[in-house]
């Protein structure tokens, strides 16, 4: 009977996980896509009452208490320029802890489906930057990493 080296294949392994693509929950505002890495995003969930708080501005859409921590809702349209009706909020890791506001939540890819997008703050005007910048470098961070936008396809909506 022939022994196998274990250590080279937890390494084999390894190394052919690292070469697969994270997977990604990828949303939709108005007619652009998004893939966020899913290791990013804690949970799904329906708007909840909101106030308006110190980060009120064009970008954000209030305070709101998600699983009994005040988070800034950050309304992805407006940081993109485009207008949607946001009806799905993903709460996302921190630190701080946020929410992004999306229209709708299209499902998990095995890979980012817009990976050849460019970075996603790529499309963010100057105004959106220094907002994210100051008040959210964590969301910025995400955004600047992941390229994640494309404009949907005709009847993707």
């Amino acid at each position: 009977m022939r022994r196998v080296e274990t250590s080279a294949v937890r390494d084999e392994g390894a190394a052919a996980a690292a070469d697969r693509p994270a997977p990604s929950l990828v949303v939709r505002v108005g007619d652009i896509l998004c893939a966020l890495p899913l290791a990013s995003v804690v949970e799904t969930c329906r708007p909840l009452p909101r106030v308006p708080g110190l980060h009120a501005d064009a970008f954000s859409v209030g305070v709101a208490r998600l699983r009994g921590v005040e988070v800034v809702v950050w309304d992805l349209a407006a940081l993109l320029g485009t207008n949607s009706a946001p009806r799905r909020w993903l709460a996302l890791k921190g630190p701080p802890p946020a929410a992004l506001a999306v229209e709708e939540v299209l499902g998990v890819a095995a890979s980012s489906p817009v990976a050849d997008a460019a970075p996603s703050s790529d499309r963010f005007g100057d105004a959106a930057r220094r907002a994210l910048a100051g008040r959210a470098p964590g969301l910025r961070a995400l955004f600047d990493a992941t390229p994640s936008w494309k404009t949907a396809p005709e009847g993707a909506h």
